[in-house]
């Protein structure tokens, strides 16, 4: 017995060693099983394409959080969150079926990462040469960043001056969103002024959180959805321009 005891201990200590030294990921996930493929079409059920998508336990925890983040976007659902009337739900709904996006909320730094790959990504960086779906995709994937960094727990990891300059890239993308009718519409302007917004309530911008209290077709979008009409993003717009004029 005291033989079987000392082995179980051996094990067990093995086991933590093992777990402590393994090397972290810095490479994105590779989904063994892509959209367009025969193996893909041929699984039968959405449920089926979830299940294959998600990420082995032992490799997700040792992922950096760049190659998560980077894994996060190509993960074959994530556009999805644009087929659901509210896209903030959408994008919930997305985060809920998939293992990497639920990981990557919940990690310390996982705003700081993102913020630096929203830097990184110009709205206007795609080709127009390219053909219409990754001229599309390309907007798509910014909308989703921006979706993502908006979430509050997101937003309260972030250090002050990270959301600040979240709060002026946030800011740029609109206006630069709003002079490129060719591949964004207003949804996706919608999308980069709705961020600043939730910028400014993390920040407890008091001139702007008593706009939001006065109108209510303000509020409610800022809230919980994405659609700001054009006064609201307007609105928003020049809080955000106030608010970095007095943070400079």
């Amino acid at each position: 017995m005291r033989a079987i005891t000392l082995l179980s201990v051996l094990y067990l200590t093995l086991g933590v060693l093992d777990s402590a030294t393994a090397q972290p990921l810095s490479s994105p996930y590779d989904f063994p099983i892509k959209p367009g493929t025969p193996k893909w079409n041929s699984l039968s059920s959405f449920s089926e394409r979830l299940a294959v998508c998600q990420i082995p336990q032992d490799l997700l925890q040792r992922m950096t959080t760049e190659a998560l983040v980077e894994t996060c976007l190509d993960y074959p659902h994530f556009e999805s969150f644009i087929f659901y009337e509210d896209s903030l739900g959408g994008m919930g709904t997305v985060v809920a079926g998939f293992n990497g996006l639920q990981e990557l909320i919940h990690r310390k730094d996982a705003g700081s990462v993102l913020l630096r790959k929203y830097q990184e990504y110009d709205p206007r960086g795609y080709d127009k040469n390219w053909p219409l779906a990754k001229q599309g995709r390309y907007a798509t994937l910014l909308g989703g960043l921006e979706l993502l960094l908006g979430d509050y727990s997101i937003l309260s990891n972030l250090r002050p001056d990270e959301r600040r300059a979240l709060l002026a890239v946030a800011v740029e993308r609109s206006r630069a969103k709003l002079q490129d009718h060719d591949n964004y519409a207003l949804l996706d302007v919608q999308k980069s002024a709705w961020l600043a917004g939730r910028v400014m309530v993390t920040e407890n911008f008091d001139e702007y959180l008593k706009t939001l209290g006065d109108n209510n077709r303000l509020s409610y979008p800022i809230a919980r959805r994405d659609f700001l009409d054009t006064l609201g993003i307007n609105a928003t717009l020049r809080h955000a321009d106030t608010f970095i004029g007095n943070n400079r």
